[in-house]
């Protein structure tokens, strides 16, 4: 009695299983079969190509010279050879191509013949002005063709950038940087200024307050030291000494007093005398070279 109640229970439910594999079997299909992989290989390229900016600054790519970019990869064979393999590119305008060790001969269709498992190392150049701003970017591809196979398609971005680090640390340097050395330079130049006119205005007041001293200094002193019969540097040495000892040539402003001692160390006589003039423009009359008064006489 048992045996018979296993058995219809037993088909019942292995008939339920069946019923429900099926299905699953029938959608799963048979197995993907592994895609051929292609009988030429492009190896050794850069797929990130850039215009190089000057100094090497992103910020200054909009001004660099570089006409044009060039990158080197390899085409080969991955077994046997493969006849007939050329090489161009679609989405990066002009592209020339060239072989690596005749880089002169160039063409956007490069025919390579038969490519062996040793291959061919190829140039590409690219147009700088593809990317003509920063920020600028292209994408396309180095399509190289051989035998019946489909297309072998590498793709390559060329951009101008404009940003990096460094650029970012030079737009910092200009910010911040610059503008303090230029506050640092205005009140440099106010200053001097400023000590200029303080140097001016006092050399002005010891000419009031000591005018009848200078007016006997170099109506009278000057002269005869200028007829002495000593030689350019003897006069030279005589007038510092004298300007000192009465205590004019500290009075004497700070440009005019390095001026006048160049003058000295290396003019000659009437070259000290015209610049003596120059600072004591109220003794010119004075200070003339008595040889030439008198002849004007």
């Amino acid at each position: 009695m048992r045996s018979a109640l296993r058995s219809p229970f037993g088909l019942s439910a292995c008939g339920a299983a069946a019923t429900l594999m099926c299905p699953l079997a029938a959608a799963a299909g048979p197995p993907d079969v592994p895609a051929t992989p292609a009988a030429i290989v492009v190896s050794q390229y850069a797929s990130h190509l850039h215009v190089v900016p000057p100094l090497g600054l992103a910020a200054l790519s909009q001004w660099s010279s570089q006409r044009e970019i060039c990158t080197a990869f390899q085409v080969s064979a991955r077994a046997a050879a493969v006849p007939d393999v050329a090489v161009t590119s679609t989405g990066l305008g002009a592209a020339q191509f060239s072989i690596a060790d005749t880089p002169s001969t160039r063409a956007s269709v490069l025919r390579l013949g038969t490519v062996d498992a040793n291959g061919h190392r190829l140039l590409m150049c690219l147009e700088a002005d593809l990317v003509p701003n920063p920020g600028d970017t292209i994408q396309g591809n180095i399509l190289v063709l051989g035998g019946t196979d489909t297309p072998v398609a590498v793709s390559i971005n060329l951009d101008r950038p404009v940003t990096d680090p460094p650029s970012a640390a030079f737009a910092w340097f200009l910010a911040l940087v610059v503008p303090a050395f230029i506050t640092l330079g205005a009140a440099w130049i106010t200053a001097r200024i400023a000590e200029r006119r303080k140097q001016k205005a006092r050399f002005e007041r010891f000419i009031d307050l000591a005018y009848g001293d200078l007016q006997d200094f170099f109506g009278t002193h000057f002269q005869t030291l200028y007829a002495e019969p000593v030689d350019d540097r003897s006069f030279a040495q005589k007038v510092e000494h004298a300007l000192r000892e009465q205590r004019i040539w500290t009075r004497i402003p700070d440009r005019e007093r390095r001026r006048l001692l160049q003058c000295l160390r290396t003019g000659r006589r009437d070259t000290i005398r015209r610049d003596l003039q120059a600072i004591f423009s109220d003794w010119k009359s004075k200070l003339e070279d008595p040889r030439e008064a008198g002849a004007g006489v």
